[in-house]
């Protein structure tokens, strides 16, 4: 779905909602085009665009532009052709699953976009206690 078939989604259910003893919202729509037209046009339902999704066009750019966490707890992985297992969730709504080696960069099976795996990753300090035997302590 583009984002013209979005608008016309949305304005159609605005039209048939109009003076009408209920509200637009009551107009069947399937959850995942819902969904969709969320995610395309945040205005017409009073969201703010995802400001968070980057797009770069070289390798280059790629580098440059993920977000490396600093001044902010983070971890680096380094890729070393060792397995993966990764859920991946696209811009345009499909979930796929991914069991592989060197993944550097994945592709989305529906849309064809294809993704830079960012090895910067968010660290979330736990202060409470962990009942958990896979707590791995760093190298000094």
């Amino acid at each position: 779905m583009n984002r013209e078939t979005a608008k016309k989604i949305i304005e159609g259910m605005k039209e048939i909602g109009r003076d009408k003893p209920y509200p637009p919202t009551v107009i069947l729509l399937h959850p995942e085009d819902l969904k969709i037209c969320k995610r395309i046009l945040p205005e017409f339902f009073g969201e703010e665009e995802e400001k968070d999704m980057k797009r770069c066009s070289t390798e280059a750019e790629v580098w440059e532009a993920q977000d490396r966490h600093e001044g902010k707890p983070h971890g680096w992985i380094q890729w070393q052709g060792t397995n993966v297992c990764m859920d991946v969730h696209c811009e345009c709504g499909h979930h796929s699953h991914v069991d592989d080696e060197f993944v550097f960069y994945v592709r989305c099976p529906a849309c064809k976009r294809t993704y830079f795996c960012n090895g910067h990753i968010e660290l979330i300090e736990i202060t409470g206690e962990i009942d958990s035997e896979t707590i791995v302590e760093g190298e000094r």
